[in-house]
Protein backbone atom coordinates (compact mmCIF):
# COMPACT_ATOMS: atom_id res chain seq x y z
CA UNK A 1 0.00 0.00 0.00
CA UNK A 2 1.41 3.15 -0.87
CA UNK A 3 2.07 6.55 1.01
CA UNK A 4 -1.26 7.98 -0.69
CA UNK A 5 -3.37 5.17 0.11
CA UNK A 6 -2.56 5.12 3.68
CA UNK A 7 -2.97 9.25 3.90
CA UNK A 8 -6.39 8.50 2.07
CA UNK A 9 -7.05 5.88 4.36
CA UNK A 10 -6.38 7.39 7.67
CA UNK A 11 -9.16 10.97 6.31
CA UNK A 12 -11.53 8.39 5.53
CA UNK A 13 -11.44 6.17 8.90
CA UNK A 14 -11.44 9.96 10.93
CA UNK A 15 -14.47 10.91 8.59
CA UNK A 16 -15.92 7.99 9.39
CA UNK A 17 -15.47 8.39 13.09
CA UNK A 18 -16.50 11.49 13.56
CA UNK A 19 -19.41 11.63 11.87
CA UNK A 20 -18.80 14.62 9.44
CA UNK A 21 -17.96 15.76 6.33
CA UNK A 22 -14.01 16.39 5.38
CA UNK A 23 -12.79 19.94 6.81
CA UNK A 24 -9.78 22.07 6.99
CA UNK A 25 -8.42 22.84 9.63
CA UNK A 26 -7.75 26.56 10.09
CA UNK A 27 -4.44 28.04 10.19
CA UNK A 28 -5.36 30.22 13.41
CA UNK A 29 -7.98 31.16 15.66
CA UNK A 30 -9.34 33.28 13.28
CA UNK A 31 -10.11 31.47 10.56
CA UNK A 32 -12.79 28.97 10.01
CA UNK A 33 -12.89 26.37 7.62
CA UNK A 34 -16.44 24.39 6.77
CA UNK A 35 -17.47 21.84 4.07
CA UNK A 36 -19.60 22.86 1.76
CA UNK A 37 -22.91 21.44 1.50
CA UNK A 38 -24.88 21.36 -1.90
CA UNK A 39 -27.72 23.36 -2.58
CA UNK A 40 -30.41 23.47 -5.85
CA UNK A 41 -28.19 25.88 -8.81
CA UNK A 42 -31.82 27.80 -9.33
CA UNK A 43 -31.61 29.70 -6.40
CA UNK A 44 -28.67 30.86 -7.39
CA UNK A 45 -27.64 31.68 -4.03
CA UNK A 46 -24.03 31.12 -2.55
CA UNK A 47 -23.53 27.62 -1.44
CA UNK A 48 -23.39 27.09 2.39
CA UNK A 49 -21.55 25.93 4.76
CA UNK A 50 -21.87 24.27 8.11
CA UNK A 51 -19.39 25.82 10.72
CA UNK A 52 -19.94 23.06 13.03
CA UNK A 53 -18.29 20.83 11.28
CA UNK A 54 -15.27 19.13 13.26
CA UNK A 55 -11.81 20.08 11.68
CA UNK A 56 -9.03 17.19 11.06
CA UNK A 57 -5.39 17.72 11.84
CA UNK A 58 -4.21 16.54 8.39
CA UNK A 59 -6.39 19.44 6.56
CA UNK A 60 -5.94 23.48 6.94
CA UNK A 61 -6.93 26.95 5.67
CA UNK A 62 -4.96 28.41 3.07
CA UNK A 63 -4.08 32.03 3.71
CA UNK A 64 -4.54 34.61 0.66
CA UNK A 65 -1.25 36.51 0.91
CA UNK A 66 -2.22 39.33 -1.67
CA UNK A 67 0.84 41.55 -0.98
CA UNK A 68 2.88 38.93 -1.08
CA UNK A 69 1.16 37.99 -4.64
CA UNK A 70 2.04 41.47 -5.71
CA UNK A 71 5.60 41.23 -4.74
CA UNK A 72 6.14 37.96 -6.72
CA UNK A 73 4.30 39.98 -9.80
CA UNK A 74 1.27 37.65 -10.08
CA UNK A 75 -0.98 40.50 -8.50
CA UNK A 76 -0.51 43.87 -10.51
CA UNK A 77 1.16 47.10 -8.66
CA UNK A 78 -1.27 48.81 -6.70
CA UNK A 79 -0.95 51.93 -9.05
CA UNK A 80 -2.35 49.38 -11.80
CA UNK A 81 -4.60 47.09 -9.61
CA UNK A 82 -7.95 49.44 -10.29
CA UNK A 83 -7.39 49.21 -13.96
CA UNK A 84 -6.86 45.32 -14.07
CA UNK A 85 -9.35 44.55 -11.72
CA UNK A 86 -12.09 46.46 -14.24
CA UNK A 87 -10.35 43.94 -17.09
CA UNK A 88 -11.41 40.97 -14.99
CA UNK A 89 -14.30 42.22 -14.37
CA UNK A 90 -15.57 42.26 -17.76
CA UNK A 91 -13.77 38.61 -18.12
CA UNK A 92 -15.52 36.95 -15.26
CA UNK A 93 -19.01 38.53 -16.02
CA UNK A 94 -18.84 37.15 -19.88
CA UNK A 95 -18.18 33.59 -17.51
CA UNK A 96 -20.95 34.07 -15.26
CA UNK A 97 -23.71 34.51 -18.38
CA UNK A 98 -22.38 31.40 -20.05
CA UNK A 99 -22.17 29.37 -16.63
CA UNK A 100 -25.48 30.77 -15.17
CA UNK A 101 -27.64 32.94 -17.19
CA UNK A 102 -28.19 31.68 -20.42
CA UNK A 103 -30.15 28.73 -22.28
CA UNK A 104 -27.09 26.33 -22.88
CA UNK A 105 -26.59 26.06 -18.71
CA UNK A 106 -27.33 22.56 -19.23
CA UNK A 107 -24.60 21.34 -21.93
CA UNK A 108 -21.88 18.52 -21.53
CA UNK A 109 -19.13 19.03 -20.45
CA UNK A 110 -20.90 21.95 -17.90
CA UNK A 111 -20.08 25.43 -18.79
CA UNK A 112 -19.35 25.86 -14.99
CA UNK A 113 -16.32 24.02 -16.35
CA UNK A 114 -13.50 26.52 -17.64
CA UNK A 115 -9.97 25.36 -18.68
CA UNK A 116 -7.31 28.39 -19.05
CA UNK A 117 -4.47 27.68 -21.04
CA UNK A 118 -1.77 29.22 -23.30
CA UNK A 119 -0.34 28.24 -26.55
CA UNK A 120 3.36 28.45 -25.01
CA UNK A 121 5.26 28.83 -21.51
CA UNK A 122 5.45 32.87 -20.24
CA UNK A 123 2.42 34.32 -21.46
CA UNK A 124 0.98 34.81 -18.04
CA UNK A 125 -1.24 32.05 -17.93
CA UNK A 126 -0.76 30.57 -14.34
CA UNK A 127 -0.95 34.88 -13.47
CA UNK A 128 -4.26 35.06 -15.39
CA UNK A 129 -5.79 32.41 -13.66
CA UNK A 130 -4.98 33.87 -9.72
CA UNK A 131 -6.22 37.17 -10.81
CA UNK A 132 -9.74 35.70 -11.96
CA UNK A 133 -9.94 33.44 -9.26
CA UNK A 134 -9.69 36.49 -6.71
CA UNK A 135 -11.78 38.38 -8.82
CA UNK A 136 -14.62 35.85 -8.78
CA UNK A 137 -14.64 35.49 -5.31
CA UNK A 138 -15.43 38.93 -4.72
CA UNK A 139 -18.94 38.31 -6.02
CA UNK A 140 -21.76 37.97 -3.93
CA UNK A 141 -23.76 35.41 -5.18
CA UNK A 142 -20.56 32.81 -6.87
CA UNK A 143 -18.12 31.43 -5.72
CA UNK A 144 -14.61 29.52 -7.73
CA UNK A 145 -12.43 26.75 -7.15
CA UNK A 146 -9.18 26.73 -8.53
CA UNK A 147 -7.76 23.76 -9.40
CA UNK A 148 -4.17 23.37 -10.47
CA UNK A 149 -4.30 21.07 -13.05
CA UNK A 150 -0.57 21.82 -14.34
CA UNK A 151 0.83 19.04 -12.94
CA UNK A 152 4.26 18.70 -14.35
CA UNK A 153 4.78 22.12 -13.16
CA UNK A 154 2.17 23.24 -10.28
CA UNK A 155 2.87 26.95 -10.00
CA UNK A 156 -0.64 27.49 -8.17
CA UNK A 157 0.14 24.77 -5.54
CA UNK A 158 3.57 26.29 -5.09
CA UNK A 159 2.90 29.88 -4.59
CA UNK A 160 -0.09 29.27 -2.12
CA UNK A 161 2.16 26.76 -0.59
CA UNK A 162 0.02 23.53 -1.11
CA UNK A 163 2.58 21.21 -2.56
CA UNK A 164 2.83 18.92 -0.05
CA UNK A 165 -0.90 18.44 -0.10
CA UNK A 166 -2.81 15.66 -1.36
CA UNK A 167 -4.98 16.82 -4.54
CA UNK A 168 -6.68 15.75 -7.67
CA UNK A 169 -3.77 13.02 -9.09
CA UNK A 170 -4.27 11.33 -5.53
CA UNK A 171 -8.34 11.35 -5.87
CA UNK A 172 -7.76 10.46 -9.64
CA UNK A 173 -5.77 7.49 -8.48
CA UNK A 174 -7.87 6.13 -5.96
CA UNK A 175 -11.34 5.49 -6.91
CA UNK A 176 -12.79 5.31 -3.25
CA UNK A 177 -11.63 9.04 -2.86
CA UNK A 178 -13.85 11.89 -3.02
CA UNK A 179 -13.01 15.17 -4.08
CA UNK A 180 -13.99 16.32 -0.93
CA UNK A 181 -10.86 14.78 0.50
CA UNK A 182 -8.81 17.28 -1.22
CA UNK A 183 -10.29 20.64 -1.63
CA UNK A 184 -8.63 23.48 0.66
CA UNK A 185 -10.69 26.15 1.92
CA UNK A 186 -9.09 29.96 2.35
CA UNK A 187 -9.20 32.96 4.23
CA UNK A 188 -11.50 34.12 1.55
CA UNK A 189 -14.78 31.83 2.00
CA UNK A 190 -15.71 32.42 -1.93
CA UNK A 191 -12.13 31.16 -2.78
CA UNK A 192 -11.55 27.59 -2.67
CA UNK A 193 -8.39 25.39 -3.79
CA UNK A 194 -7.42 21.90 -4.89
CA UNK A 195 -3.72 21.69 -4.98
CA UNK A 196 -1.95 19.17 -7.81
CA UNK A 197 -1.01 16.60 -5.67
CA UNK A 198 2.23 14.12 -5.62
CA UNK A 199 3.38 13.51 -9.37
CA UNK A 200 2.16 10.63 -11.39
CA UNK A 201 4.19 9.05 -14.30
CA UNK A 202 0.56 8.10 -15.95
CA UNK A 203 -0.98 11.75 -15.37
CA UNK A 204 -1.85 12.48 -18.92
CA UNK A 205 -4.04 9.14 -18.45
CA UNK A 206 -5.54 10.31 -15.20
CA UNK A 207 -6.76 13.25 -16.68
CA UNK A 208 -8.10 11.46 -19.88
CA UNK A 209 -9.97 8.83 -17.62
CA UNK A 210 -13.44 8.36 -16.97
CA UNK A 211 -12.50 9.11 -13.45
CA UNK A 212 -11.59 12.74 -14.29
CA UNK A 213 -15.00 13.06 -15.38
CA UNK A 214 -16.62 12.19 -12.23
CA UNK A 215 -14.22 14.37 -10.14
CA UNK A 216 -15.41 17.46 -12.40
CA UNK A 217 -18.94 16.45 -11.97
CA UNK A 218 -18.83 15.98 -8.27
CA UNK A 219 -16.96 19.67 -7.89
CA UNK A 220 -20.22 20.74 -9.98
CA UNK A 221 -22.50 19.13 -7.45
CA UNK A 222 -20.75 20.59 -4.29
CA UNK A 223 -20.35 24.03 -5.73
CA UNK A 224 -23.43 24.24 -7.78
CA UNK A 225 -23.05 28.46 -7.74
CA UNK A 226 -19.21 28.28 -8.62
CA UNK A 227 -16.90 28.38 -11.81
CA UNK A 228 -14.36 25.65 -11.54
CA UNK A 229 -11.02 26.89 -12.86
CA UNK A 230 -8.43 24.27 -13.95
CA UNK A 231 -5.40 26.00 -14.59
CA UNK A 232 -3.51 23.31 -17.12
CA UNK A 233 -0.17 23.61 -18.48
CA UNK A 234 0.15 25.26 -22.11
CA UNK A 235 -1.14 23.11 -24.87
CA UNK A 236 1.72 23.10 -27.49
CA UNK A 237 3.75 21.44 -24.56
CA UNK A 238 2.64 18.83 -22.83
CA UNK A 239 -0.42 16.26 -23.67
CA UNK A 240 -2.12 17.02 -20.38
CA UNK A 241 -3.27 20.36 -21.68
CA UNK A 242 -4.73 18.23 -24.35
CA UNK A 243 -6.86 16.09 -22.77
CA UNK A 244 -8.14 18.73 -20.08
CA UNK A 245 -9.73 21.08 -22.80
CA UNK A 246 -11.65 18.21 -23.59
CA UNK A 247 -13.12 18.41 -19.57
CA UNK A 248 -14.48 21.97 -20.20
CA UNK A 249 -17.61 23.76 -21.57
CA UNK A 250 -15.58 26.80 -22.44
CA UNK A 251 -11.43 27.23 -23.05
CA UNK A 252 -9.59 30.65 -22.07
CA UNK A 253 -6.27 30.82 -23.93
CA UNK A 254 -3.90 33.38 -22.82
CA UNK A 255 -2.28 35.40 -25.65
CA UNK A 256 1.07 37.61 -24.61
CA UNK A 257 0.87 40.69 -27.15
CA UNK A 258 4.10 41.19 -28.89
CA UNK A 259 5.60 37.78 -28.37
CA UNK A 260 3.08 34.77 -28.90
CA UNK A 261 3.20 34.08 -32.39
CA UNK A 262 0.15 34.19 -34.48
CA UNK A 263 1.31 30.48 -35.68
CA UNK A 264 1.85 28.82 -32.27
CA UNK A 265 -1.62 30.60 -31.68
CA UNK A 266 -3.72 29.17 -34.59
CA UNK A 267 -1.79 25.59 -33.86
CA UNK A 268 -3.42 25.32 -30.59
CA UNK A 269 -6.85 26.73 -30.92
CA UNK A 270 -7.16 23.53 -33.76
CA UNK A 271 -5.76 21.51 -30.92
CA UNK A 272 -8.48 22.08 -28.87
CA UNK A 273 -11.01 20.46 -31.89
CA UNK A 274 -14.12 22.93 -30.92
CA UNK A 275 -13.18 26.33 -31.91
CA UNK A 276 -16.18 27.61 -31.00
CA UNK A 277 -15.25 27.24 -27.49
CA UNK A 278 -12.39 29.04 -27.29
CA UNK A 279 -11.83 32.39 -25.56
CA UNK A 280 -8.82 34.68 -25.87
CA UNK A 281 -7.38 36.90 -23.19
CA UNK A 282 -4.61 39.08 -24.83
CA UNK A 283 -2.16 39.92 -22.00
CA UNK A 284 0.45 43.46 -21.83
CA UNK A 285 -1.33 44.96 -24.25
CA UNK A 286 -0.09 48.62 -23.93
CA UNK A 287 -3.03 51.08 -23.02
CA UNK A 288 -2.64 54.51 -24.34
CA UNK A 289 1.42 54.43 -23.21
CA UNK A 290 0.82 53.55 -19.77
CA UNK A 291 2.54 50.56 -17.97
CA UNK A 292 2.40 47.16 -19.80
CA UNK A 293 2.02 45.34 -16.71
CA UNK A 294 -1.06 44.06 -17.76
CA UNK A 295 -3.81 44.91 -19.93
CA UNK A 296 -6.74 42.06 -20.77
CA UNK A 297 -8.89 42.22 -23.60
CA UNK A 298 -11.42 38.91 -24.12
CA UNK A 299 -12.97 37.69 -26.98
CA UNK A 300 -14.75 34.78 -28.89
CA UNK A 301 -12.13 33.16 -31.44
CA UNK A 302 -14.48 33.16 -33.96
CA UNK A 303 -15.21 36.46 -33.12
CA UNK A 304 -11.11 37.20 -33.87
CA UNK A 305 -10.91 35.08 -37.14
CA UNK A 306 -13.71 36.74 -38.75
CA UNK A 307 -12.85 40.39 -37.97
CA UNK A 308 -10.57 40.57 -40.81
CA UNK A 309 -11.00 44.42 -41.61
CA UNK A 310 -9.90 45.02 -37.98
CA UNK A 311 -6.54 45.92 -36.84
CA UNK A 312 -4.89 42.59 -34.81
CA UNK A 313 -3.10 42.82 -31.51
CA UNK A 314 0.33 42.79 -31.77
CA UNK A 315 0.83 39.14 -30.64
CA UNK A 316 -1.39 38.42 -34.00
CA UNK A 317 0.74 40.43 -36.10
CA UNK A 318 3.68 38.52 -35.41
Amino acid sequence: MSLIEKALGKMRTERESQGAQPAVAPASDNAVAAAPQPVPVRNRAPAKFDPSVLNSASRRVIAVNESALRDGHVLPPTAEARRVADEYRTIKRALIRSAFENSERASTPSLQIVTLTSALPGDGKTQTSINLALSIAREKDYQVVLVDADVAKPHVSALFNMEQELGLLTVLASPDASIRDVVLATDNPKLWLVPAGPPSENATELLASDRMAEVLQELVELFPNAIILLDAPPLLLTSEARVLVTAAGLVLMVVKAGETPRQAVMEAIEMTQDPDRVRLIFNQIEPNGLTNYYYGNWQPYGKARDAKDEPAPDSASK
